[in-house]
C-alpha cells in the first residue's frame, strides 16, 4: 500500500502534464494565430478535431491494450510519444505542419488515463479508489491552469516555440522515469492474480459487450450524451483567450497569468467540492451523483450567459470567469466517483 502512493503522485504528475500539453495551443492562442496567420477555423480544428478524433479513437483500445501490455512502458511510451511531438510542434510554420503532430499527441496522451486507472485499481484497496482517481483526476484542472501561467509569464520572454521544446523536454525526461515503476500483480473480480491476453476474438467480443450496453442502458446513453454536450463548451472554451483580447482589451500576457492563477485555484477547489457535496447528494437525495451537476449546471447557467455581455470591471464579469474554472473542477471531481 505505501508503494501505491509514490505511483499515485507521479501519475497525477503525468496527467498535469498530459492538460498542459493538451492546452498549450489554446493558452498560446494569442501568440500562435497571428504568427501562423491561422483563420479561428484553422485554429478550432487545430484544438478539436485533429486532437480528438486521434484521442477518442485510440482510446477506445487502449483500455484493452493497458489490461495485456506491461503498463509502465505502455505509460511511458505515450509519454515520450506525446512530448516528442509537443516539442515538435515548436517548429510548425503553418496549419498543416502543426496539425500533424496535434494528431500523434492525441494518440499519444490516449493511453494515460487508462492505463494509470488499470495501474492504480490494481495498487489501492476497492475502498480507497475513490479517493486515488479524485487525486489523480485533480491533475486536470492543475495542469489547465498552469499551461495559461506559461503563456502569461514565458510567453514574452521565451517566445511560445521555445515553451513547446521545453514542455517537450520535460516529458521526455519524465516519460523515462516512468520505467522505475514496476508493474503490479493484476487482480480478478475475485482478487485473484492473472494474466490476460489480447486477441481479435476476445477485442470482438469487447467491442459487442459495449454496444449491447448502449442497447440496453438508458443511464450510460444519457451519460455519454452529457459527456459529449459538455465537451462541446470545452471545445468552444479554446477561443476564451483570444476573446479576453480582442472582445474584452485586455493584454494577452496579462490575462493568461490571471486566468491561470484563477483556473489552478478554483478548479481544484471545484474538483474538491464536487467529490465531497455530490457524496452528500447522493446519501441525502438517491437521485445519483451526476444529478447534482445537472442542478449545479441549471443554477450557474445564468450567470454564463450573462457574464459573456458584461464589461470586465464588474463583478458578474469575474464571476463567470471563476465559476468557469469551479465547474470544470467539479466535472472531473466526478469522474473518480
Amino acid at each position: 500500500m505505501k508503494k501505491a502512493y509514490p505511483l499515485l503522485f507521479f501519475l497525477t504528475l503525468l496527467n498535469m502534464l498530459n492538460f498542459v500539453d493538451r492546452q498549450l495551443i489554446a493558452s498560446f492562442a494569442n501568440f500562435i494565430v497571428p504568427d501562423l496567420g491561422l483563420t479561428d477555423t484553422q485554429f478550432g480544428f487545430l484544438t478539436s478535431l485533429a486532437f480528438i478524433a486521434f484521442y477518442s479513437i485510440m482510446g477506445l483500445f487502449m483500455g484493452v491494450l493497458a489490461d495485456t501490455v506491461n503498463r509502465p512502458k505502455l505509460i511511458a511510451f505515450g509519454v515520450v510519444l506525446w512530448s516528442a511531438f509537443t516539442a515538435l510542434t515548436g517548429n510548425a510554420k503553418g496549419f498543416v505542419t502543426m496539425a500533424i503532430p496535434r494528431m500523434f499527441i492525441g494518440i499519444g496522451e490516449s493511453i494515460l488515463t487508462p492505463t494509470s486507472m488499470s495501474l492504480l485499481s490494481d495498487s489501492f484497496p476497492e475502498k480507497r479508489m475513490g479517493f486515488a482517481a479524485g487525486f489523480y483526476y485533480m491533475g486536470v484542472p492543475i495542469g489547465v491552469g498552469i499551461s495559461l501561467l506559461i503563456a502569461g509569464y514565458l510567453g514574452e520572454s521565451l517566445g511560445w516555440r521555445n515553451c513547446f521544446y521545453l514542455l517537450g523536454g520535460i516529458g521526455l525526461l519524465l516519460g523515462l522515469c516512468t520505467l522505475l515503476f514496476r508493474e503490479r500483480p493484476r487482480k480478478s473480480l475475485h482478487n485473484v492474480e492473472e494474466k490476460p491476453s489480447l486477441s481479435y476474438i476476445s477485442t470482438i467480443k469487447i467491442v459487442y459487450t459495449l454496444i449491447e450496453a448502449l442497447k440496453t442502458s438508458s443511464a450510460l446513453r444519457f451519460t455519454i450524451l452529457a459527456g459529449v454536450l459538455y465537451h462541446v463548451v470545452l471545445g468552444a472554451a479554446v477561443f476564451e483567450q483570444l476573446w479576453y483580447v480582442q472582445e474584452r482589451g485586455f493584454e494577452r500576457s496579462e490575462i493568461a497569468q490571471i486566468t491561470g492563477w484563477i483556473g489552478v485555484v478554483a478548479g481544484m477547489a471545484g474538483n474538491l467540492f464536487g467529490g465531497v457535496v455530490s457524496d452528500w447528494w447522493q446519501e441525502k437525495t438517491n437521485q445519483g451523483r451526476p444529478m447534482f451537476l445537472f442542478w449545479l449546471a441549471l443554477i450557474t447557467f445564468p450567470i454564463f450567459i450573462y457574464y459573456r455581455f458584461a464589461e470586465p470591471n464588474t463583478v458578474i464579469f469575474w464571476i463567470g470567469v471563476v465559476l468557469g474554472f469551479f465547474q470544470l473542477g467539479c466535472f472531473f471531481g466526478l469522474l473518480s466517483l
